[in-house]
């Protein structure tokens, strides 16, 4: 294990297992304090880099001189654009994939129907519901309570869309996926079996499904899904886009693989979004992993932003995922050791 970029690379211990603003927006939100916004807040950053420069000559270090001073303005615009260029061009899963995987972990979301009676009769109706997808098509199936009002929606009108939202959700920045359809309930007693093992694999204490009062129901046409990844990062996906992903394999081990990062290597993360991004931040966390790369939050000045980070080479399994991250601390620990 270790401490510093500059001394022994990351072991990533046998621990290790297992949404995104868009470049331009990741400009906006590192701004008020670089370059290249208001003026005022442009010279707010450089007098308070001025004044850390003070600070640091008082104490005794040796700043350098200001025309090679990585704090420079000229510095501050070339490293914001290689950042901007960088972010642009990161791999990612496509929007079809980034989809079905967040369905395909999911468990509950929230449906929105048509309500049919009631003072609200025709007007939207939300309920958060359980769910499962199907492993061959990704579509939503459902375990309803013949006494809800949801129930009640689609039997009057199939019409429905489901939000899911990824694993640890906090808001706009993270991803969310919408799937639109139509649903029925399900009498075939073949067919409920298989969508009752279904559930229960998906929900193990849901032992109610077998009672009376409660019906399946499952996607029967689906019109459309829609992804919002984060700020500036949305697309629609045709329905045989949609089919035809595959769940990626890697996300299901984010909270192990992020959580053993940040517990005892916190000190290499923001190595990394320098090294590959060229961006110097004050601290960085990791959020979640897939099979092509890692989504980090940082910290700059006190604002917070997301950053992509890609792995030298995508990864196929868990251990794939620790062989990146070992590769990607030996190059951020020699790009280190250059400076």
């Amino acid at each position: 294990m270790i401490r510093s970029t500059s001394s022994k690379v990351c072991s990533c211990r046998g621990r290790l297992g297992l949404g995104l603003r868009s470049a331009s927006r990741v400009k906006q939100a590192l701004l008020p304090r670089l370059p290249s916004q208001q003026q005022q807040r442009s010279t707010s950053f450089r007098m308070g880099l001025v004044v850390s420069r003070a600070k640091a000559e008082e104490a005794g270090h040796d700043v350098g001189d200001d025309s090679k001073n990585v704090f420079s303005e000229k510095n501050q615009q070339a490293e914001v654009e290689f950042f901007r260029k960088h972010q642009g061009n990161v791999a990612r899963l496509s929007f079809a994939r980034e989809s079905r995987t967040l369905v395909d972990l999911g468990t509950f979301g929230v449906i929105s129907t048509t309500s049919a009676r009631g003072p609200s009769k025709g007007y939207p109706n939300g309920s958060v519901v359980g769910y499962a997808a199907l492993e061959d098509t990704g579509l939503p199936v459902f375990a309803f309570s013949t006494l809800s009002s949801h129930t009640h929606d689609i039997d009057a009108d199939p019409k429905f869309s489901l939000t899911v939202q990824a694993p640890g959700f906090r808001g706009a920045s993270d991803a969310r996926t919408t799937v639109t359809g139509r649903a029925r309930k399900v009498t075939d007693e073949g067919r409920l079996k298989v969508l009752k093992e279904r559930y229960r694999q998906k929900h193990p204490n849901a032992f109610w499904v077998e009672f009376g009062d409660f019906a399946m129901y499952e996607t029967m046409d689906l019109v459309q899904v829609r992804l919002v990844g984060g700020f500036a990062r949305a697309g629609s996906i045709k329905p045989e886009e949609f089919a035809q992903a595959e769940v990626d394999s890697i996300v299901q081990y984010s909270e192990p693989i992020c959580g053993h990062m940040n517990d005892d290597h916190a000190d290499q993360i923001p190595a990394y979004v320098q090294h590959y991004t060229g961006m110097r931040v004050d601290e960085a966390k990791m959020l979640s992993v897939d099979s092509l790369g890692m989504n980090v939050e940082a910290k700059r000045d006190g604002q917070s932003f997301k950053v992509r980070l890609p792995y030298p080479q995508p990864a196929e399994d868990r251990k794939g995922v620790k062989d990146q991250i070992v590769a990607m601390s030996r190059a951020a620990a020699a790009s280190s050791n250059q400076d």
